[in-house]
């Protein structure tokens, strides 16, 4: 019988411990079986700026050298320009309008652009998730307009280098899930009949465990909604496809005794939602003649409601955390 064998590079990982003492015990073990380098507290890890707070309770997370790339890449470096307060204009809606004027590849590479602006809203700045979604909508056939919003996006980056994602924990260890939609709200007569995308609603979800942003969203929703309600319903399957699974995750936590403190409280899924049709047909899975038509993809989660493992919860839609559209992210997290 043959084997075969596989090596793999890590480069850089990081280990959250209390006691320093158990650390030093992980680390000789692991540097017995593999090749490993202590670099001690972490500060710089794949161009994320990690700072803890004086008070030690937390650490503040940034990218200011990631977007001084991305203003040298787009030519604004050494030039003087107004920031704007926004990402994005907030009555502006972008369109894949066929009369605009191509983009102008040697002003910027656009496509390079957005990769970084996708990677920089990933990783810490959940303010421009929907500004930098419409932008990365075009990759293939930008236009002027397109390239308008990118440079728009990268002055109001240029304002706020130093803004960042906070952690600062509480002791509410489970999992809140904040989520929205946008029904129909690209639609635009002008381009409609040959751009089917503007008949799709848009999900904008925020996810935080024990007070802390771990995973966030702006996106198109992949099917045609028929009314708000289905929308919304949408919205709120998309965002306990990410939770559940990090619930499953933070239980195996608790089970292999990760966190003595989360071994005292009994984690939960707590999702929040204004429309209260969605949260009917949540709370109580009755068919009506306007809601059958509902596939029962987006039904799968009724069996974590009905054991009380997710529990659906309204909220008023002015303190809605969400990032459908171009508002801005909570001040808190950044």
């Amino acid at each position: 019988m043959q084997t075969s064998k596989c090596s793999a590079r890590i480069y850089g990982a990081i280990t959250f411990v209390k006691d320093k003492s158990k650390f030093k015990d992980i680390f000789s073990k692991l540097k017995a079986v593999f090749d490993v380098e202590e670099k001690g507290d972490v500060e710089q890890f794949l161009c994320l700026h990690v700072s803890k707070f004086k008070d030690h309770t937390g650490y503040s997370i940034t990218q200011a050298h990631l977007i001084d790339q991305i203003v040298a890449d787009v030519g604004l470096k050494d030039k003087n320009f107004k920031c704007p307060q926004t990402p994005c204009p907030s009555t502006f809606i972008f369109h894949r309008n066929q009369e605009d004027s191509p983009f102008d590849p040697n002003l910027f590479h656009y496509q390079s652009v957005v990769g970084k602006l996708n990677y920089l809203e990933k990783s810490s700045r959940p303010d421009i998730s929907y500004a930098v979604h419409q932008c990365a909508r075009f990759l293939h056939d930008p236009k002027v307009t397109h390239g308008q919003a990118i440079l728009h996006l990268v002055k109001y980056l240029h304002g706020t280098r130093g803004k960042g994602i906070i952690l600062h924990p509480t002791q509410d260890y489970n999992l809140h899930c904040h989520v929205d939609a946008d029904f129909c709200g690209s639609w635009f007569k002008l381009t409609a009949m040959h751009d089917v995308s503007t008949a799709k609603s848009r999900t904008g979800f925020a996810i935080t465990y024990a007070n802390c942003p771990v995973s966030w969203s702006s996106k198109l929703q992949t099917q045609v909604a028929l009314s708000t309600t289905e929308a919304e319903y949408i919205a709120m399957s998309s965002v306990l496809q990410d939770a559940i699974p990090i619930r499953i995750f933070l239980h195996e936590l608790k089970s292999k005794k990760f966190s003595d403190t989360e071994s005292k409280t009994q984690l939960h899924c707590k999702v929040f939602e204004d429309n209260s049709a969605a949260l009917e047909m949540a709370r109580n899975p009755k068919m009506r003649p306007r809601t059958k038509h509902i596939n029962v993809l987006y039904h799968w989660f009724l069996s974590y409601i009905k054991d009380g493992s997710v529990k659906a919860y309204p909220v008023l839609s002015e303190i809605n955390v969400e990032t459908c559209g171009p508002s801005l992210w909570p001040i808190n997290y950044l």
